[in-house]
């Protein structure tokens, strides 16, 4: 099922890089694993395959720390039929909380490493699908004008203490 549900993940594109999930995902979409293959054509202008790799597999390690181990996962879909689909709450509490800590790392990554870069990591989600999207963004103005700002209110400072 998972090859029609990944039929809607849209295509790259210059400024979006998407990653598809490497393996099955799980009722909500949420993927045990995203794509370690570095997509040349699209993203070198905004990462090195280096930079790319340590990315993906900080994000894949994260979410291997968190998904639900080998028993739940069985135990969520043998039993599904019989409890009418109650036995999934016991491995999506491990999947939500892999997705929040998911989403936690992808907001290091924006704000360390990829915002220097103008670019932007999201994780997005379809009908029981998902995909990491790396996303040109155009630099922020607002913070130029404060540093500007900034630099000419400690000259006008500066301006004051000599005349005096």
């Amino acid at each position: 099922m998972d090859c029609l549900f990944n039929l809607q993940i849209p295509k790259s594109t210059k400024n979006r890089v998407i990653v598809p999930p490497a393996s099955k995902t799980f009722i909500n979409g949420m993927a045990n694993s995203y794509s370690m293959k570095y997509p040349s054509e699209y993203i070198s202008s905004m990462l090195n395959s280096t930079d790319f790799l340590n990315i993906m597999q900080d994000i894949n390690e994260n979410i291997c720390s968190f998904w639900p181990c080998c028993f739940c996962h069985t135990f969520g879909y043998g039993c599904a039929l019989c409890t009418l689909g109650l036995s999934f709450f016991g491995p999506y509490i491990c999947i939500s909380e892999a997705q929040e800590h998911l989403e936690q790392r992808i907001r290091y990554w924006n704000r360390t490493f990829l915002a220097a870069r103008n670019v932007k990591l999201s994780l997005n989600f379809g009908c029981s699908t998902s995909w990491l999207c790396f996303e040109r963004v155009e630099p922020d103005k607002s913070l130029e004008m404060v540093v500007i700002k900034e630099s000419e209110g400690s000259s006008e400072t500066g301006n004051e203490d000599s005349a005096n």
